[in-house]
């Protein structure tokens, strides 16, 4: 670059090469300011100058000519461009639309669902290959992927040039990742009642009908209710999907190995290993969730539920303070096992400090020591050692179970949450002592130097303390 050159304009590059930009110094003679000028300077850094950039250069002077900048505002004149990664293929189920409010309807996409030979299942999208990006010095940026997969399709489906596909015979629609497929299932017409012995269902399932009072079910792959369950107990080894929903007043209550979805449910027993999905009402459950508990349109009322990770309602608790408990996070055992590595830590500690000072002796006259003493240094040595060993797996555990208490985990609400409702977050507990009107996230994080349960107001933005207390 010129010495002229240099206090005239000044020339901004960002780190990451796609952006330059020029500025005019202040103070300095604009008649002097050339496009050859400004092409020199960029060239000396590097930068491509093609049509565009050319062209951006005459507007920059121009419009200092004009008066139009002002003194040390930039102006981009070379743009490079980001690089495109490549896109997987998609599948789009016919049977539901990613745009569905519900969540219980959006699990479908995903969910169980039976199916018939000829049914149309829904189309492919095709994938597209990553595009490179250039920078403002003429070179290529790759992308992080060159070309997207494909949607594999496995048996039961066949597909037309444009991309739709159709179920070649009947069975159970199942989406795993990129991969479509359509497995058998045992269908059973009609109501599931006491006396009626359907046995053990060893593949996945379809219960054209409602499951009664006193039923025990058992499936050891998915099944599919088109229907209601009434005081059944029902365990399945993979998912459960109930189109309508479930009463257990008389001692109902499902088990899933992976995920349940149900409109509803009502004095029922619920646990599912991954995800609980429900659309309309939680009235007076008991509901476990190892992953997600996601009724985004329903109202919990009564009973208590227990997610690992987070839980999004509608609405949560009754406007006669009905005994309503959520719990989300890791659990207390989690927190009362970090605080007894705590202590155990506290005394490895002092045990290698009292070690250490019947060492330090030994190892400041090593020429001085008898052999019984230089055999008490070995050992007291390897006693240090083990014992910094010992600390560090304390330690490692320990940060690991402090981090996973902060997880993230949270409660959120979109319109109400009643007074009376008690939320506990890993090891924290809080009751909420007047109505609080959603949007609001309820977590525990670390406000104002302490760890404290807040609850986030995402229409004022403001954050809340809630008053609230460690669980011993």
């Amino acid at each position: 670059m010129t010495t002229t050159a240099e206090k005239i304009i000044d020339i901004q590059i960002d780190r990451d090469a796609l952006r330059a930009a020029v500025s005019f110094v202040r103070g300095a003679d604009a008649q002097r300011l050339t496009p050859a000028l400004v092409r020199a300077v960029l060239s000396d850094r590097s930068v491509a100058i093609d049509d565009d950039v050319a062209a951006r250069i005459d507007e920059f002077c121009r419009l200092v000519g004009e008066k139009v900048i002002k003194p040390e505002q930039p102006f981009d004149v070379a743009i490079g461009t980001h690089p495109q990664d490549a896109v997987n293929g998609a599948f789009r189920s016919a049977f539901t639309t990613n745009e569905s409010p519900n969540a219980y309807d959006r699990w479908l996409d995903t969910g169980v669902h039976c199916v018939k030979a000829g049914d149309v299942l829904g189309t492919v999208k095709p994938p597209t290959d990553g595009v490179a990006g250039r920078n403002i010095h003429g070179k290529a940026i790759e992308p992080k992927t060159l070309h997207g997969k494909s949607i594999g399709l496995g048996d039961g489906i066949s597909c037309d040039n444009e991309g739709a596909l159709t179920a070649t015979h009947d069975g159970r629609l199942v989406v795993d990742g990129l991969n479509v497929s359509i497995v058998p299932i045992e269908a059973i017409d009609g109501d599931v009642i006491v006396g009626r012995d359907v046995g053990t269902l060893e593949s996945d399932a379809f219960v054209n009908g409602n499951v009664g009072d006193g039923v025990h079910l058992i499936a050891k792959q998915s099944l599919v209710i088109d229907g209601s369950i009434e005081g059944a107990r029902i365990a399945v080894g993979h998912d459960l999907f109930v189109t309508r929903g479930m009463v257990g007043a008389t001692g109902g209550g499902i088990t899933a190995g992976r995920d349940v979805a149900l409109k509803f449910a009502e004095e029922a027993e619920i646990e599912a290993q991954r995800h609980l999905v429900a659309s309309t009402n939680l009235v007076n459950c008991t509901l476990r969730s190892g992953g997600c508990v996601i009724a985004p349109s329903a109202t919990i009322v009564g009973g208590e539920l227990t997610a690992r990770y987070r839980v999004l309602a509608r609405v949560i608790g009754g406007e006669a303070c009905t005994p309503t408990k959520v719990t989300v996070g890791p659990g207390i055992e989690v927190a009362r096992r970090a605080a007894e590595l705590e202590d155990k830590l506290k005394g490895v500690r002092q045990l290698l400090d009292k070690v250490n000072v019947r060492l330090a002796p030994l190892q400041n006259n090593v020429r001085r020591l008898t052999p019984a003493q230089k055999e008490e240094m070995t050992e007291l040595s390897f006693e240090v050692s083990q014992l910094q060993e010992t600390m560090q797996a304390i330690e490692t555990e320990r940060k690991g179970l402090l981090a996973s208490l902060s997880d993230g985990s949270f409660i959120q609400v979109s319109e109400l949450i009643h007074e009376g409702v008690e939320f506990v977050i890993a090891d924290r507990r809080t009751t909420i002592k007047r109505d609080m009107h959603g949007p609001v996230k309820i977590q525990r994080c670390k406000h104002k130097g302490s760890t404290e349960l807040v609850a986030h107001e995402q229409k004022t933005g403001r954050t809340i303390t809630l008053a609230s207390r460690r669980i011993d």
